[in-house]
């Protein structure tokens, strides 16, 4: 079955999304992971501009957007969760949009989708109310638009500006990452239309004032309370230093199993148990952070390939059709995507939990994808091979969906994985 010329795959696997966002997501009717934390906070920063019980030093636009399902669906598990189950379910879909505008093959895009759909770490996330899924999400749209603009279109740069301002007002992960990407789209037009000076100032602008609006909107319940730009700035810089400083002990017992270098969550599996609890002799409800191995121990590899593949084609054209033979533009913009959110985090000296991978998941299994094919082409493989790769990380998906939700399992069934897996 080829995936060019039937979406049954695909469906499959929005349908996968689906259930492991939503079934039983207002089950458990306490709260879970940050939730004590982020649910009066979002209704305390609508109402008088504060942020606490929250992280303070984190941009408030979570809040918002919490404030805004809560609103929808009311201050219950379901209204708490719904918008990064939602979330969540887009970006797999968006993830697949980006990757087939990337990359003519639609291999690549299915296999991209289908990593991320089974994620466990994604998975776990999209159903509580963490800012890292918006953050995806708002990411994933800032590259769409952008590849659309480099297409042709100017409101996608727009959009691109737009998007890329949500995104770091959910996160700050996304600072290296806009300078990157502006001087990969000024090269990218360059070699398009030459030097054009007006390209260059639309683009810069795009770039830096359409998120910096963005931005201070998200803050607009905070400037309510009587601050001025001046002392904005002020926060700002004591948000960036509190986060420099952050001491692992601040966080207690999860740091105990989850402290340490950036660099593992793709050189061996790692696992974070959160809670376990007892439902009869057979029995348990565990909820675990699991980073989805071997899987993500391809993604070193896949950059190493990426990075030569460039190399390799030099010069060659950025691909803008499907019978384009060049790809090198597309790997370029994957892996500068890629080592700009990930490089900070191998070097900061403040902790960096687990969680926090869940950003760099989206660049990573498209060069993931994409290695795959590339292998699989050069092995003269049968096509649909990739469809039995799907499959089989479905089922794996499957296999750890009850593990990072929290239902009830066969202790058998789990225990032998966690133990191996425990630090």
């Amino acid at each position: 079955m080829r995936l060019a010329n039937n979406k049954s795959i695909l469906l499959f696997i929005l349908l996968f999304s689906l259930f492991t966002k939503f079934w039983g997501l207002g089950e458990n009717p306490s709260y879970i992971l940050d939730e004590s934390l982020h649910v009066p906070a979002a209704t305390n920063y609508l109402t008088s501009g504060h942020m606490l019980p929250d992280l303070w030093y984190h941009p408030p636009l979570k809040h918002v957007l919490l404030s805004g399902s809560m609103a929808l669906f009311g201050n219950t598990p379901i209204g708490w969760r719904v918008r990064n189950a939602l979330f969540g379910f887009l970006s797999i879909l968006l993830l697949y949009l980006l990757a087939r505008e990337l990359f003519p093959d639609e291999r690549v895009a299915a296999l991209a989708a289908a990593f991320l759909a089974t994620d466990p770490v994604h998975m776990l996330s999209s159903r509580s109310t963490g800012e890292e899924i918006a953050a995806i999400l708002f990411m994933l749209m800032f590259l769409y638009s952008l590849v659309r603009y480099l297409k042709g279109g100017i409101l996608w740069l727009i959009l691109a500006g737009i998007c890329l301002g949500l995104a770091l007002s959910c996160k700050w992960y996304f600072l290296p990452l806009a300078p990157a990407v502006m001087v990969f789209a000024l090269w990218r037009k360059k070699q398009q239309e030459g030097w054009n000076p007006g390209t260059v100032i639309t683009i810069m602008l795009a770039f830096t004032c359409l998120p910096v609006c963005v931005y201070l909107l998200s803050f607009y319940p905070w400037f309510g309370r009587g601050y001025s730009l001046i002392e904005f700035y002020r926060m700002q810089i004591d948000a960036f230093q509190e986060l420099r400083e952050l001491q692992a002990g601040y966080f207690f017992n999860l740091v105990k199993a989850d402290s340490g270098s950036a660099l593992r969550w793709f050189m061996k599996p790692v696992l974070v148990l959160l809670g376990v609890s007892g439902e009869g002799p057979d029995h348990n409800r565990y909820q675990v952070f699991v980073n989805n191995f071997p899987i993500v121990a391809l993604t070193l590899p896949a950059v190493a390939y990426a990075v030569l593949r460039i190399i390799k084609e030099g010069k060659r054209p950025w691909v803008t059709a499907p019978d384009t033979a060049s790809v090198s533009g597309s790997l370029a913009l994957m892996s500068l995507v890629f080592i700009s959110l990930y490089a900070p985090m191998l070097i900061v000296s403040r902790p960096i939990f687990i969680y926090s991978m869940t950003t760099i998941l989206p660049p990573a299994y498209i060069l993931i994808a994409f290695f795959i094919t590339a292998a699989m082409d050069q092995g003269n493989v049968k096509k649909d091979l990739h469809v039995a790769i799907i499959v089989i990380a479905l089922l794996w998906g499957a296999y750890l969906f009850p593990l990072v939700s929290g239902r009830a399992v066969a202790i058998a069934a789990y225990d032998s994985l966690i133990n191996a897996l425990l630090p």
